[in-house]
């Protein structure tokens, strides 16, 4: 995977950290304290533990808060509240709509994956799950 295009996500409720690589990297970190999150109702605990965030509309709202913090004018302060907002919002939906829409087949495949995760199967034989 290539590095530039990584997104980490670390709740501030959990204790994280990043491994170094064998390459140069460059990172961009954004820490929201309590009183922001009670200021907007934000629900840390609505969000993942930690994720690797490969949705490309909230890895572009990060993209504009970094833009933004370069910007620094007198409404950045607004228009990065906003994205966070929106990013917030997006993951929330996201992880949603992810549990919630899954069909049953999906949940029975990966109930058989992991039931058999020794053994090889085919995709025919997995073709066959109603």
């Amino acid at each position: 995977m290539n590095a530039a295009l990584i997104l980490f996500f670390h709740n501030c409720q959990e204790p994280h950290y990043n491994s170094k690589t064998d390459t140069l990297t460059r990172g961009f970190q954004v820490e929201l304290d309590q009183n922001w999150c009670g200021k907007f109702e934000v629900d840390l605990d609505s969000l993942p533990k930690s994720a690797i965030i490969s949705n490309p509309n909230i890895k572009l709202l990060f993209y504009n808060i970094y833009k933004e913090s370069k910007l620094s004018d007198d409404t950045s302060n607004l228009t990065i509240d906003a994205l966070l907002l929106q990013i917030f919002q997006t993951m929330h939906g996201v992880e949603n709509s992810l549990f919630s829409s899954k069909p049953r087949w999906v949940k029975k495949i990966d109930e058989i994956l992991r039931d058999n995760f020794d053994q090889p199967l085919t995709l025919q034989e997995l073709s066959v799950v109603n």
